[in-house]
């Protein structure tokens, strides 16, 4: 009986995160650079549909970067966001992907004594829901929700930086400098002193 419950939780966890890559990649409409008119047609078709910041910035910015044929300025921007773009679609997948496990934990939580109470003491069902995984599970829990918010906070990050290099008047030097320092503070590793209040 156990073996078939740690299946179907399996299962259940590998379904969420088929489903969150489908959401996160699936639904993309594609940003082409043909005429004036169809790159202006695109701009109102690009906020449609499910989508990150920095999805849609990186978008705009392709377009911007399209319309560009004197310069190259809006053409690094474009390639300096994208960068970041990948960074912060990779960091919302991860931060997707805890949330809902430390979602399905979290209800763990609540239905574990529940379980426990309304089976006889012997049963295969009191064994696996017994009360000495509860506080496993709530670690577990704890865990998944604390990789939730530093991921969220490095996916905010990245967005962020996107909209200074998207926005700035600065120089391209000064905009490739704040986003290069920002992305190594982003690649620090995993910052849960940041988590705790003091």
């Amino acid at each position: 009986m156990s073996l078939n419950f740690n299946k179907t939780i399996t299962t259940l966890l590998l379904f969420i995160i088929v489903i969150l890559g489908y959401v996160m990649i699936g639904f993309e409409t594609e940003v082409k650079c043909s005429n004036q008119k169809s790159i202006n047609d695109q701009r109102y078709k690009i906020a449609e549909g499910f989508q990150t910041s920095a999805r849609y910035l990186s978008k705009i910015a392709k377009l911007d970067a399209c319309l560009d044929t004197n310069n190259n300025r809006k053409q690094k921007i474009h390639t300096l966001i994208k960068d970041l773009e990948i960074k912060a679609t990779s960091y919302a997948f991860m931060n997707k992907v805890f949330f809902w496990v430390s979602l399905v934990f979290a209800i763990c939580i609540v239905v574990l004594p529940i379980v426990n109470s309304v089976t006889s003491e012997g049963s295969t069902a009191h064994k696996i829901f017994s009360p000495t995984q509860l506080p496993a599970i709530t670690l577990l829990a704890g865990l998944c929700f604390t990789l939730y918010t530093d991921y969220k906070g490095k996916q905010t990050s990245a967005e962020n930086l996107i909209r200074y290099a998207y926005f700035s008047t600065d120089e391209i030097q000064v905009i490739s400098k704040t986003v290069r320092e920002g992305l190594s503070e982003i690649d620090g590793g995993q910052n849960f002193s940041s988590l705790i209040k003091k």
